[in-house]
């Protein structure tokens, strides 16, 4: 199979001759299962696919190549006043932003190389990819110097490259008529890189006042990760007046002139004599290297029981959320009984002193940590009396109590490891933790009841038989029509066939009346199909060339339409949720951000 597509898309964000951008794509796919000569048994079904292709970005502010005026004290104008007593006053004018009328798109190209398979009577289902994410002409709101009197337009900054692989296994399986369980486990690998920086430094400054009047924190520079962490590296605390001596007769510079037992070690890296900003190096990286997911449900005579979570690793964060002026009144964790407070008792945080003090008004790594964490996302217990009483008028009743956010497993010693994903100022910037609030612990109880004219009626497939591929396709097609006929507008897309599968996209996870109805009806009819599994995907692509971010999204929107199948009625143990942090489709071929709903055997 073959997919070729070309787009042309135009945007009045850029300057005539630059508003048009050209973005081909190409996929293909070999189902080797369906070749003649196959005859691996165990292998049910094997399809190798590849496919590069092109997306552009034009999400920046209006009229970027234009030089733009201010009008308004409240925006930072300038009031006149004028008459006999200078009280009439008049509204006055600036000069807002630079023009760039260079600006135009961005373009995320990808190249992608995997597989599909399914083992052992479709129980086991597999998915490999391998990937390369160029971000060309990366739109960027980089810094100026102030002496050009106005504020910086958008550039196209430079390159970024995203590289890596992610796998997803799932096994589902039944055990009699009574039991049913699947397991799903996926994990992706992620490195990335700046290619190129679109200035003779190669370097794409961060701004200071990031933490409390400091200087710059983070960077993107050609060669490093985007947005990593740019500070002094300590190499412990000075213990007594001996160890203070010995640095100083190595060569070794000091912060400031008269240090104390109890101050840091800050490291001269070019042994000059001096700690300058030329000291200064990546002491830590905000993007994870692994992200990882785990799904795991089980069904038993009409108690169903699902555990969701995901995790993140080899990330490191910047925790500031204290004020460098606190003094001794002000409240502190149990974390100041690890400072220095005499010889011996630190090696790594400082003595506490009130008001500023050197050693915390200077980045250092003494405030970066590791951030691995492992979050169980939900525990869901439910029953169905639909099994207890199966002549009850009623379609479903599913009681169920759920926790949301139980546990999280991390040796990071702030709030939570996920808070503070951006400085505030930039975009790219992430890591940075500035007192955000945590995830918050839920406990639900629901009940999820429907009514249905034909619930009382039998199966057109027994239960306890495999559904088969047409009987399901006869369903949804029925499904169609009522849908069509309910709401009166097009659904769209239609259900459609891919890889033996039956699915149908929701596009951007924002149900749209249609849809909504659709996934309510769908759910209904496959309560009366036990051993149908339906499979929920989201995609994302933030157009952030980072993979971080894009894969949370794509967790959310997968979640968020999981949650609604529960509430019509399917049980948790009957749905797989998988998250794929970039944009394709089932084929493939790169898309928009959206959510596929796949029904299978």
């Amino acid at each position: 199979m073959l997919s070729l597509i070309l787009r042309r898309d135009g945007s009045s964000n850029f300057m005539r001759g630059k508003r048009w951008g050209t973005f081909p794509s190409v996929s293909a796919g070999w189902v080797m299962s369906n070749e003649p000569w196959w005859n691996v048994k165990f292998i049910d079904f094997l399809k190798l696919r590849g496919s590069w292709g092109q997306n552009g970005n034009c999400n920046i502010d209006n009229f970027q190549y234009l030089s733009t005026i201010s009008v308004g004290a409240a925006d930072g104008g300038y009031s006149f006043y004028t008459g006999p007593t200078a009280t009439n006053s008049g509204t006055g004018a600036y000069a807002d932003k630079l023009s760039n009328p260079d600006v135009t798109w961005e373009t995320s190209q990808q190249l992608d190389l995997g597989f599909d398979a399914r083992l052992f009577r479709n129980r086991l289902n597999i998915a490999f990819d391998w990937y390369q994410k160029d971000t060309k002409n990366w739109l960027v709101n980089a810094p100026i110097m102030g002496h050009f009197g106005a504020n910086a337009p958008y550039i196209n900054g430079g390159d970024v490259r995203n590289t890596g692989v992610e796998l997803a296994l799932n096994w589902n399986d039944a055990i009699g008529k009574d039991f049913s369980y699947s397991i799903g486990i996926n994990g992706a690998y992620n490195k990335n890189r700046v290619t190129r920086i679109a200035n003779d430094e190669g370097i794409i400054h961060g701004p200071g006042n990031v933490v409390q009047g400091i200087a710059e924190l983070y960077r993107a520079q050609e060669g490093y990760p985007i947005g990593y962490f740019w500070t002094y590296k300590s190499e412990g605390v000075f213990q007594n007046q001996a160890e203070i001596d010995a640095w100083k007769a190595a060569g070794l510079g000091t912060i400031v002139d008269n240090v104390v037992p109890g101050d840091l070690k800050f490291a001269d890296l070019n042994k000059d004599g001096v700690i300058n900003d030329a000291d200064k190096t990546m002491t830590g990286d905000p993007n994870p290297d692994f992200n990882v997911g785990l799904n795991f449900s089980i069904y038993f005579k009409g108690f169903d029981l699902g555990v969701s979570g995901y995790g993140m690793f080899g990330q490191q964060v910047f925790r500031a959320y204290r004020r460098y002026s606190d003094s001794q009144w002000n409240n502190y964790t149990t974390e100041v009984y690890n400072y220095w407070h005499g010889e011996g008792t630190s090696n790594r945080f400082p003595r506490l002193v009130a008001g500023t003090n050197y050693n915390f008004m200077n980045n250092s790594d003494i405030f970066i940590e590791n951030a691995d964490f492992f979050r169980i996302q939900t525990i869901t217990l439910g029953y169905d009396f639909k099994h207890l009483f199966k002549n009850a008028p009623f379609g479903t009743c599913h009681l169920y109590v759920q926790a949301q956010n139980p546990f999280c497993f991390t040796k990071f010693q702030g709030l939570d490891p996920e808070v503070g994903s951006s400085s505030g100022f930039d975009g790219w910037a992430k890591g940075i933790d500035l007192g955000y609030y945590p995830h918050a612990k839920s406990f639900i109880v629901g009940l999820n009841l429907s009514f249905g004219g034909n619930a009382k009626k039998q199966p057109a497939y027994a239960p306890e038989r495999v559904v088969e591929k047409e009987v399901i396709k006869e369903v949804v097609k029925e499904v169609v029509k009522e849908v069509v006929k309910e709401v009166k507008v097009p659904v769209t897309p239609d259900f459609k066939e891919y890889n033996d599968n039956l699915f149908f996209v929701i596009n951007k996870a924002e149900l749209r009346p249609a849809e909504a109805f659709k996934l309510g009806r769908i759910a209904q009819i496959l309560a009366e199909y036990p051993q149908a599994t339906i499979t929920v995907t989201g995609y994302a692509d933030s157009g952030t060339g980072t993979a971080t971010i894009n894969q949370k999204l794509s967790e959310q929107r997968a979640q968020s339409v999981v949650e609604m199948l529960k509430q019509a009625g399917v049980a948790a143990s009957r749905i797989i949720c998988n998250a794929v942090g970039r944009d394709r489709d089932a084929s493939g071929t790169p898309e928009s951000n959206r959510v596929a709903v796949c029904i299978v055997k």
